[in-house]
């Protein structure tokens, strides 16, 4: 009965997740540069300037910096650098990536492949800046990639020849 008792959870296991196996299913999203269909626009110079929030831990510290409002209070850490934000909860990539391409932001919030995602579209805008926050910690040669990337390059052989040697334990 010992022997019986791990065969028989065995053959559970794998008829539980052969079954599950086929319930998963992939949606193909079209590219951006098929979707967003707004004109580029120029980014307004009025006050407040919009800023898009997106749902993870570190935009709290945004938010107590602009006094815990979505306007930007008068006791603020940010009203005392002279800034007038509007915070503007956006999780959804495609609105900002219109609201950036029309000129209503002049802020792209998201990780390094959303905004790879975006490629085409950013360069019918001309954006002269990228700012890069934690992608940079461990990733050290990511700016080269960046600059590879929009030369056109995919990814580049030094990187690669690097990897392991990077990640090798001394």
């Amino acid at each position: 009965m010992e022997r019986i008792t791990p065969l028989i959870a065995a053959i559970l296991t794998v008829a539980f997740f052969s079954s599950q196996a086929d319930a998963v299913e992939y949606v193909q999203a079209p590219p951006l540069s098929q979707v967003v269909t707004v004109s580029v626009g120029e980014v307004s110079a009025s006050d407040p300037v919009q800023v898009p929030l997106i749902t993870w831990g570190g935009d709290i510290a945004t938010i107590y910096a602009n006094g815990s409002n979505k306007r930007t209070q008068k006791s603020s850490v940010f009203n005392s650098k002279g800034l007038d934000l509007s915070l503007v909860r956006q999780d959804d990539f495609k609105k900002q990536v219109e609201d950036f391409v029309s000129g209503k932001s002049p802020y792209l919030r998201g990780t390094l492949g959303m905004v790879n995602q975006a490629l085409e579209v950013l360069e019918q805008t001309k954006a002269r800046g990228l700012m890069i926050g934690r992608g940079a910690i461990r990733n050290p040669w990511l700016f080269a990639q960046i600059r590879q990337r929009l030369r056109g390059v995919k990814r580049s052989p030094l990187v690669r020849s690097l990897r392991p040697t990077l990640t090798r334990p001394p």
